[in-house]
């Protein structure tokens, strides 16, 4: 239907806006807003899914984007509790946020043809210069934009391989620059720490919460970008030169790849930002998510506990005074019989 690609940008699109505009908003109605948002993008990615399944996808795509359905149906529940319960969670927060953020960079991209084809351009250029300063490729050039229903790609004249925004490193940029803008930093979450003053630790604490956050997104998107280039020079080289088949290079080798980049990005950021950690911490919590009630309930039982502890405490600790028995032994010693 001609109506369909209008109605999924209208769901995306308005979900992204909507998750915006009630992170931003200070006001309890804000979060009928992420509420909205959030089954909005759960719709989206449900079509999503079928849609790269017809396509023929590998299994990392769908896997991925079978993941985001429930994840967001997910955050519309505990919105929805936010709500009833009128209280904010900072990691519910921070997902929500990391999500607007990272969306709106990315579908800018990939729904705006010349944001697709300036980057897709970009990545080639770079890709094959990349290649040239490791020897090879030196008769490759950027070939001509072409301009798909389906995808706006850039050939490489001379090679077998064409760019396209999925080649571009963009997604992982972009995820890693929404949970990065949209972590709630404090001055020194490493001075709750039993040794705070290891000299690993007083370098990061010496740092401004600015400078971490420079920091993180220098390192994150120059690895990411640089990481992305090497993974298609491998790939250009392993297809054309050495015969290997292109969908097992591509999503086998230079998949699993990206991941242990990724991965080991993932641990440098935690180690800058540890808050980002507890975001996700906070998210698994919310999992066994309790009312106000229950909670209530909870700390008057625990401090019954302890009262009752503490009373045995003082019972264990009372000392039976005992009368002691003296026995008086007399040593009788025998006077010497005088002659």
């Amino acid at each position: 239907m001609a109506l369909t690609p209008i109605l999924i940008n209208i769901a995306l699109f308005g979900g992204l806006f909507a998750l915006a505009a009630g992170y931003l908003w200070v006001d309890r109605r804000a979060h009928l807003l992420r509420i909205l948002g959030s089954l909005l993008l759960a719709a989206f990615f449900i079509y999503e899914v079928f849609r790269i399944i017809e396509e023929g996808k590998d299994v990392w795509n769908v896997t991925f984007t079978a993941i985001a359905a429930p994840v967001f149906i997910f955050v519309a529940w505990q919105e929805y509790l936010s709500y009833l319960w009128d209280e904010e969670n900072d990691s519910l927060k921070w997902i929500v946020g990391t999500a607007f953020i990272a969306g709106l960079i990315y579908y800018s991209f990939d729904r705006i043809p010349a944001l697709t084809a300036a980057i897709t351009w970009v990545t080639a250029a770079e890709s094959i210069w990349m290649g040239q300063m490791f020897g090879y490729g030196w008769d490759m050039t950027v070939g001509e934009i072409f301009w798909g229903p389906d995808h706006i790609s850039v050939d490489i004249v001379n090679a077998n391989v064409r760019i396209i925004l999925a080649c571009t490193g963009i997604e992982a940029i972009v995820i890693f620059v929404g949970a990065i803008y949209a972590t709630q930093m404090v001055r020194d979450p490493w001075a709750v720490l039993r040794n705070p003053n290891k000299p690993r630790l007083l370098r990061l604490r010496s740092m401004s919460q600015k400078e971490r956050t420079a920091r993180a997104l220098l390192i994150t998107i120059s690895v990411i970008w640089v990481g992305n280039l090497l993974r298609n020079v491998m790939i250009i080289y392993l297809v054309d030169e050495r015969g290997m088949d292109f969908e097992f290079v591509h999503s086998d080798i230079g998949k699993t790849m990206s991941f242990i980049i990724l991965l080991a990005l993932a641990f440098v950021t935690f180690n800058l930002i540890p808050e980002m950690l507890d975001n996700i911490s906070g998210i698994i919590d919310l999992v066994n998510r309790k009312s106000p009630e229950e909670r209530r309930q909870e700390e008057l039982e625990r401090q019954k506990e302890m009262e009752e502890e503490k009373e045995d405490g003082d019972a264990k600790g009372d000392t039976a005074e005992a009368d002691p028995s003296e026995s008086d032994t007399s040593l009788e010693t025998e006077e010497p019989i005088g002659p």
